[in-house]
């Protein structure tokens, strides 16, 4: 997962980059094919076909990442992408979706529960207190994004 995230980071530091966006959005067009693999995701979509088909998520899980890679694109037109490049993913008690990622902060998670609920959980590296937040229905994934990215 890590070489898609830094594939991704890169693409679109390149692509937002005002120097260079032009010419590059312009030569790689035409000439890149999406690909399902570990070493090339050139969209938000691909990395979640990749995370769909490397993982085995429940129907919930499922929506609940495709809200979070369709708020993602909105997003990232308003952060550095490079933030993206530390999400970690793996599987928590053989049934929890967690992305985390570390700061210098502390660790950010978001854990996508198997019957659909989310939870955003901050721990202070320094203080070592957590802060922890509960979704079960309604949430606000670009909001949420915003905060899992600070």
């Amino acid at each position: 997962m890590k070489n898609q995230l830094e594939f991704l980071t890169n693409d679109l530091l390149l692509k937002q980059s005002e120097l260079y966006g032009d010419a590059y959005e312009k030569n790689t067009c035409n000439f890149l094919s999406p690909t399902y693999n570990d070493l090339s995701v050139h969209t938000l979509g691909d990395w979640l076909n990749s995370l769909t088909t490397t993982y085995d998520l429940t129907k919930d899980q499922k929506l609940n990442l495709n809200a979070l890679i369709n708020a993602l694109e909105f997003v990232l037109k308003t952060i550095d992408p490079i933030r993206i490049k530390d999400i970690q993913t793996t599987i928590v008690d053989d049934i929890d979706f967690l992305l985390w990622r570390e700061t210098e902060k502390g660790i950010l998670e978001l854990n996508l529960e198997d019957d659909g609920g989310i939870i955003f959980r901050s721990t202070n590296r320094e203080s070592g207190k957590m802060h922890k937040k509960i979704f079960d229905c309604e949430v606000d994934f670009q909001k949420l994004l915003f905060n899992f990215l600070a």
